[in-house]
């Protein structure tokens, strides 16, 4: 019978296999499974408690780890890891030189010596990878929110829509952004030998786009899209599915959005309304952008359909639109855009050319082929402020290495064993000299001790790879 293929197994896969054992499943078939031995079964079993600590203080789970090692200082590691999920909470930004200087600084404080730690590049790496940390960019404006004015607002539209008796149906929201529609992505693969990768001159074709949806997610109006050019040649015997207007500055943007109002809004939305036996009664939600008209200026003849604005600093947290909405849009058609690039024969040749191959009909098709679907339409993001912070104290550095210091006595409690030092070179050949001492005492070879010590070794190595135990006779 051939020796098994050692096997070694990853963390998720010992937690998988302690999830079988719970289970109540047999040692033999668990080992003829992963391909272990019984005997790693069972010292699975034994770390078990050992395994899920370990697992529980990793952000990402167990993920590709295969072993338990910790680093040299337990007390630095763990101190670093505490303050960094408490800057993580309070939601400042953290860079990798950021957390290398306060390992330095946590250094220097526990050992009270200057030098003796770099912080280097591979030190960060291993810190990173081993509690699943990742770079990410900054986006969005949802913390210079203003918050406390949510709640006065949430009360004042909720007095509207009784006072009205409006349904969701009979409430919109609208709000624009910008798209680069011939603009590649700033990120590209490479080999690993590239050292950078050399951009072209970015093609900075901009247009405005508008989404409009109710509340409901039943009804959702054409894009309101504002381009540069009046009436582009693109569109010339083409019939498409949006309210295009165009300007070449944005400082008559106040009047393109009260035509779109009075033009298009007010008379679809009051059809619609009339098709589902609603009464011609609706609100339309908008940001406080300088470029909209005034609430007086937004309302029907009839006073019936009407604007209502959200408080200033609160779009980020409270803009129904902006809850991802015009984020999927704007990934949808960058997709579609890499796709058609990439199947334009003209591509191979040269990418600016089938760049410029795409005109604005092309555009404007795409993103109307991405939709809202009814559940973005209903993302209404009024849920408060992120209590999440409330509820954790802000701690110091030294009672960060207090907590720390207290975490790596437990450590040692709950182990229940006594850690095994590691045995240097000078105490290994002092033990041999001992060795060889006793053996010309006894008048014994020392020769073949060494000999009989070494087949002992062996056996014992061969029949650990086989899953067995060693002839120590």
């Amino acid at each position: 019978m051939a020796p098994r293929k050692h096997v070694t197994l990853t963390l998720d896969q010992k937690i998988e296999i302690i999830k079988l054992m719970e289970n109540g499943q047999n040692y033999g078939m668990i080992a003829e499974k992963y391909g272990i031995g019984k005997s790693t079964v069972g010292d699975i079993k034994k770390n078990k408690e050992k395994i899920m600590k370990f697992v529980s203080t990793t952000e990402r789970g167990p993920g590709t780890r295969k072993t338990l090692k910790e680093p040299e200082n337990l007390i630095l590691k763990s101190a670093l890891f505490i303050w960094f999920m408490q800057q993580q909470r309070r939601h400042i930004p953290i860079s990798g030189e950021i957390i290398c200087e306060k390992a330095r600084l946590f250094h220097r404080k526990i050992t009270k010596q200057e030098d003796g730690f770099t912080a280097s590049r591979d030190w960060l790496d291993k810190f990173k990878h081993r509690h699943g940390i990742r770079r990410l960019k900054i986006t969005g404006e949802k913390l210079s929110c203003d918050e406390a004015s949510i709640e006065p607002f949430r009360n004042e539209l909720l007095r509207v829509k009784n006072e009205n008796n409006l349904d969701l149906e009979q409430i919109y929201n609208a709000d624009e952004s910008g798209l680069f529609w011939r603009m590649l992505p700033e990120h590209t693969l490479t080999s690993s030998h590239e050292k950078n990768a050399p951009g072209r001159k970015m093609i900075k074709a901009r247009i405005t786009f508008m989404p409009c949806a109710d509340a409901s997610g039943t009804h959702k109006l054409p894009l309101l899209v504002i381009g540069t050019a009046q009436k582009p040649r693109a569109f010339k015997s083409v019939n498409l599915p949006v309210y295009y207007r165009g300007q070449k500055k944005c400082l008559g943007h106040f009047f393109l959005f009260l035509d779109w109002f009075q033009k298009q809004f007010v008379p679809v939305v009051r059809e619609h309304l009339l098709n589902v036996n609603l009464p011609p009664k609706a609100l339309l939600l908008l940001d406080n952008c300088p470029g909209h008209p005034s609430a007086e200026e937004l309302r029907s003849d009839d006073g019936n359909i009407f604007a209502m604005f959200l408080p200033p600093n609160t779009t980020a947290l409270i803009q129904p639109m902006d809850q991802n909405v015009i984020q999927n849009i704007k990934l949808n058609y960058r997709k579609s855009l890499l796709v058609n690039v990439l199947a334009d024969p003209v591509h191979g040749e040269n990418l600016i050319d089938a760049l410029k191959a795409i005109n604005l009909k092309d555009a404007i098709q795409e993103i109307c082929t991405n939709k809202i679907s009814d559940s973005q339409a209903q993302e209404w993001a009024c849920r408060g402020a992120d209590e999440d912070l409330a509820n954790h104290e802000i701690l110091t550095d030294d009672q960060i290495l207090q907590i720390a210091a207290k975490e790596d006595i437990d450590d040692e409690d709950e182990s229940g064993s006594i850690s095994i030092s590691k045995v240097s070179p000078s105490e290994a050949v002092n033990a041999l000299n001992t060795v060889l001492q006793w053996a010309e005492d006894e008048n014994m070879d020392s020769t073949d001790i060494l000999l009989d010590t070494y087949h002992i070794l062996l056996n014992d190595k061969v029949a650990h790879k086989l899953g067995g135990k060693g002839d120590t006779e």
